[in-house]
C-alpha cells in the first residue's frame, strides 16, 4: 500500500503545474516531444543548485574546486498535460538525444524519458527512446505552439528547479498564449536581440575560456576559431555563446587521455 501511494505522490509531483520536468524517483517516465533548438550552458553545482559557470556567484565555487558540466535544456510538449515545458539533461543524455536526431528525427516522434536512479543517487541515469511516431496532422500541430524563452528560464537555478523566490512561471499550453512577458523576461528577451549581429563576447566571458583554450592544442585552437569565424578569441560572437560552450566543452573531452583500468 505504501509502494502505491509513493508511486501516486511522485506521479502528482510530475503533474503539478510546474514548468520544468521533473523525474524524481527511480522508474519515473514521461512521454513527449522535443520542440526547438536546445540551450547549452556550462554550470556549477553547489550543493543545492547550478549556478551559470560565467556569473560572478560562480567563482567562489570554482576557487574551491568545483568542475563546470554540461547543462542542456529544451523545450518538451507533454501531451498529457497539453502543455510545454522544459526538460533540462546533462552532456551524456544530450549525446544519446543528439543521436535520436540523427537516426529518427526529433520532430517525427514522441519519445519516453525515463530516469533510472532513485532521489539523491548520484549515479542516476536517463534514458530516451521513441516511443509513438507522428502523423502530419500532430507535427503541424506542434510546430504552431509558442516556445519558452530558455536563456531567461535556465539561466539562474535550473536543473529541473523552479526559481527560489517561489514563483511558478505557467507552462504554455495547445493554445499557444502565455501569459504577458515579466520585466526580466523582457529585459532578457532585450539583451539577446543586442546579441545578434557584430557584438562580441564580454571580457569576463573571455577571461573564463582563454586558460582552457591555452590548454588544448594550437591546431584544435585554430579550428575551434574558424568554425566560430574568428581569428581571435574576442572576435567570438555574443549571439554564439552556447555553441561556443558546447563546442569547448566536446573539445576537452576528446583531448582528456583515456583511463585505464589498472586492474583490467
Amino acid at each position: 500500500m505504501n509502494n502505491a501511494w509513493n508511486q501516486a505522490k511522485d506521479m502528482a509531483e510530475q503533474h503539478s503545474g510546474s514548468l520544468f520536468v521533473r523525474l524524481t524517483g527511480d522508474g519515473d517516465t514521461i512521454v513527449g516531444a522535443f520542440l526547438g533548438e536546445p540551450f547549452p550552458r556550462e554550470v556549477v553545482w553547489t550543493g543545492d543548485k547550478y549556478l551559470d559557470a560565467s556569473r560572478p556567484e560562480a567563482e567562489p565555487y570554482i576557487k574551491q574546486g568545483k568542475n563546470a558540466s554540461l547543462r542542456v535544456a529544451i523545450n518538451f510538449y507533454v501531451p498529457g498535460d497539453k502543455s510545454v515545458k522544459v526538460y533540462e539533461m546533462g552532456a551524456a543524455t544530450f549525446k544519446s538525444l543528439f543521436k535520436l536526431r540523427d537516426k529518427y528525427g526529433l520532430d517525427q516522434w514522441l519519445f519516453e524519458i525515463q530516469r533510472h536512479g532513485g532521489k539523491g543517487d548520484s549515479r542516476t541515469q536517463y534514458t530516451i527512446l521513441p516511443d509513438q511516431q507522428l502523423d502530419d496532422a500532430k507535427r503541424a500541430h506542434l510546430a504552431q505552439l509558442e516556445l519558452h524563452n530558455l536563456a531567461d528560464l535556465v539561466q539562474g537555478d535550473g536543473d529541473g528547479q523552479e526559481p527560489k523566490s517561489g514563483e511558478k512561471r505557467p507552462a504554455t499550453t495547445d493554445s499557444g498564449k502565455r501569459p504577458a512577458t515579466t520585466d526580466s523576461g523582457k529585459r532578457a528577451a532585450s539583451n539577446s536581440d543586442e546579441a545578434t549581429g557584430n557584438d562580441c563576447i564580454d571580457e569576463a566571458l573571455v577571461a573564463k575560456i582563454l586558460p582552457r583554450l591555452k590548454a588544448l592544442p594550437r591546431p584544435v585552437i585554430n579550428t575551434f576559431l574558424a568554425e566560430f569565424g574568428a581569428e581571435r578569441v574576442r572576435e567570438l560572437k555574443a549571439n554564439q555563446q552556447g555553441a561556443i560552450l558546447k563546442r569547448l566543452y566536446d573539445l576537452e573531452a576528446e583531448a582528456r587521455p583515456a583511463e585505464v583500468d589498472p586492474f583490467a
